[in-house]
């Protein structure tokens, strides 16, 4: 029985201990594409890995920021800041991002050649009453 028992064990720590390595072999080729600029497969490879620690969620978040996907780079920090809410960097990192992007009411459009053409023709249309106000009001 105790050999049973010892067999059993022994197994579950293969088992165990082949998928922790499987799993920072993956978290490694990720991490050694990011730092090669090869983002999209470094993407790839923290989404295969079955765990989602903090590392692999704030890693993501950093590889998408690099693609210009800053929708999904917010969504993976705000993810890894569930997990480590007191990370510096995550916050750090999660702010940035979230600067980068341009909401449509916060578009500044001063300088549309559109809005440049409305304020003209306003103007032009100011300066011409107050003139045609000032000569009517002087004849009196």
């Amino acid at each position: 029985m105790k050999n049973y028992k010892a067999s059993f064990f022994a197994l579950f720590l293969f088992l165990v201990c082949g998928v922790y390595t499987q799993a920072c072999e993956i978290f490694q080729e990720a991490n050694q594409a990011y730092f090669q600029g090869d983002f999209q497969t470094a993407i790839d490879k923290y989404e295969q890995c079955e765990k989602k620690s903090f590392e692999v969620l704030y890693n993501l978040g950093n590889a998408y920021f690099k693609e210009a996907q800053l929708g999904k780079s917010i969504q993976y920090y705000r993810k890894a800041q569930q997990l480590n809410p007191e990370d510096e960097n995550l916050r750090y990192n999660l702010e940035f991002a979230s600067k980068q992007t341009v909401d449509e009411e916060d578009y500044d459009n001063s300088r549309s050649p559109r809005k440049i053409l409305i304020m003209f023709f306003l103007k032009l249309m100011g300066f011409c009453c107050s003139r045609w106000f000032f000569s009517w009001a002087g004849a009196k």
